[in-house]
């Protein structure tokens, strides 16, 4: 690899999960790789287009629970076509198995991430009302795994507007912006957020290393 290119994974060649891709122990999935939950909703998308019948209000109707319960869900009865799936999970695996150099030649943030991300604004659009799934992987060393992410966003200069806040709750956006404002606002929160959260780690471990290193009192070394 040529000096300061960013690293990106390859297949072929990574056998070890490199450290700077895991998370410290408390941010971590609290299931085993191989436990799955049976309770996430799955939601058939057959007869959507039956706005006469009441098929397309009572589908609409369990995707807001979902995601204002879970913030995830399975779709089913899509009629996306298998052969189409298979083949983009088939080029998927071709390109994260080129070497580094290749792959940024896709990268459309320019290598300066080093990676390809996935976001989401469901929680910011809706005013808090649904939730945010944590975009967190278990892995094993045995079996690699593959994510493919879509993106279905709004123009950078079209407007949006959040949902309607309920009694009692606090909005997270209140008037009417573009997505490229919102979106810049979504990412300083979060990015805010993150802050803190380092800034209240960093404290506690100084704290638990003063308490180490606390000399004991005359009353502690009698006892």
């Amino acid at each position: 690899m040529a000096p300061g290119t960013p690293f990106l994974p390859t297949i072929s060649d990574e056998k070890t999960l490199r450290a700077s891709f895991v998370r410290d122990e408390d941010e971590r999935p609290k299931v085993a790789y191989n436990q799955f939950s049976n309770d996430i909703p799955v939601i058939s998308l057959e007869g959507i287009d039956d706005q006469e019948g009441g098929r397309r209000a009572e589908i609409c109707k369990k995707i807001v629970e979902a995601c204002e319960d879970w913030g995830i869900f399975q779709v089913v009865d899509h009629g996306v076509d298998t052969t189409l799936v298979s083949e983009m999970t088939c080029h998927a695996r071709e390109f994260f198995a080129l070497p580094p150099e290749e792959k940024l030649r896709f990268d459309m943030t320019g290598g300066k991430k080093g990676g390809f991300i996935v976001s989401s604004h469901l929680q910011f659009l809706s005013n808090g009302r649904f939730r945010n799934a944590d975009h967190q992987a278990v892995v094993n060393s045995n079996t690699s795994r593959l994510s493919i992410a879509t993106f279905q966003n709004p123009a950078p200069n079209a407007i949006v507007y959040p949902l309607a806040i309920r009694e009692g709750e606090k909005p997270i956006m209140e008037e009417s912006i573009t997505f490229a404002e919102m979106y810049k606002r979504k990412m300083a929160r979060d990015l805010e957020l993150a802050r803190q959260k380092k800034l209240a780690k960093i404290e506690k471990q100084v704290a638990e290393v003063a308490a180490v290193d606390k000399p004991k009192s005359l009353t502690e070394i009698l006892a």
